[in-house]
């Protein structure tokens, strides 16, 4: 048989990589032998593999190849990202191309067109791992937003936010005025331009009305005889202080308070003038018992493990033009 003078890889890879997918060569099922799993970076489904990837993907197959020789178990699981925002953006600029806009689509039609990018460039990712000679387990390929993989995000959101270790705040965002959403600072492209700086004091003119106010019904519920325990607001011994300062929501407007019994907090919640302020605009922005915190989270676990919350416990974001006008309600309902 004559040797070709040149190497020709359509001739050999096409043949040999079938027939490692063929003979299960990089299937892994978990046994006896020391583990070795690398979960590859998933790819973006913007587009296609750049030579980045290549290199990237190139190291992780020759780390994976050499613990098969030493006799592990490896385990390489190949997958893509969804990259959603990127993604939205190349599918809104397909659409136009074909004369739609996205604003003229429904929920779900929008959707449609978007696994539909998905679903092609994400296959022509794959094949191009596949093509590299990726020695991946590509029975464990995943998606980031298949139903496994989003049902696992859920359930770990869900359990560290009950658990107090996230929180949503009130803060500084990238907004993109055209795609009209929130993006991370990853995803901004930074210019240095020569602008002009404004400063704005009113927020903190506002905030400090609201701490006084605050202060005031403080003051008014720690002399009432049916109030057994009053938290401070903007003192630091406050025990939301920190959480609040954090969330910015003004830690100087939060009042903390317990009751003497609980049909008295449900007397206070059934205060038709008070939940009308909570209701209107610069008013009270929350007033919240114990077993409403399940489901709003307000307290951190450790404030209420701090205060011994119970069902007599309330705490106000106030935030109102007058504090009389809430003491007068709070009068009638301590009658």
């Amino acid at each position: 048989m004559e040797l070709a003078s040149k190497y020709d890889p359509q001739a050999v890879e096409s043949k040999w990589y079938q027939y490692w997918l063929d003979n299960k060569l990089f299937s892994s099922k978990p046994d006896g032998r020391e583990p070795y799993t690398v979960v590859i970076p998933p790819p973006n489904v913007t587009g296609v593999l750049h030579m980045g990837h290549m290199l990237n993907n190139t190291i992780q197959d020759i780390l994976v190849r050499r613990a098969r020789m030493e006799g592990k178990n490896a385990c390489w699981v190949p997958g893509t990202d969804h990259a959603s925002i990127a993604t939205e953006a190349k599918v809104v600029n397909r659409l136009a191309q074909q004369g739609i806009k996205k604003t003229d689509l429904t929920r779900e039609e929008f959707l449609k067109h978007a696994w539909d990018w998905t679903h092609e460039h994400g296959g022509i990712i794959l094949k191009q791992l596949r093509k590299l000679g990726a020695s991946c387990d590509w029975d464990r390929t995943a998606f980031t937003m298949d139903e496994t993989r989003s049902r696992a995000v859920i359930h770990v959101f869900c359990d560290l936010y009950q658990k107090g270790l996230i929180y949503r705040g009130v803060r500084m965002v990238n907004w993109d005025p055209k795609a009209q959403t929130a993006l991370s600072d990853e995803e901004v492209i930074y210019k240095d331009e020569h602008s002009k700086l404004y400063h704005l004091k009113y927020y903190v003119v506002e905030q400090e009305r609201q701490q006084e106010n605050a202060k005031k019904i403080a003051f008014w519920l720690k002399n009432r005889p049916e109030v057994t325990e009053v938290y401070y607001p903007g003192l630091e011994d406050h025990p939301g202080y920190e959480v609040n300062r954090k969330q910015a929501t003004g830690a100087g407007s939060m009042l903390s308070f317990r009751v003497d019994t609980v049909e008295r907090t449900r007397k206070i919640l059934e205060s038709v003038k008070l939940i009308s302020y909570a209701e209107s605009l610069g008013g009270v922005e929350s007033l919240i018992t114990y077993p409403m915190l399940q489901t709003h989270g307000d307290v951190p676990v450790e404030i209420r493990e701090h205060l011994g919350i119970t069902e007599d416990f309330l705490r106000m974001s106030v935030g109102i033009e007058n504090a009389e006008d809430l003491i007068k309600d709070l009068e009638q309902a301590f009658q």
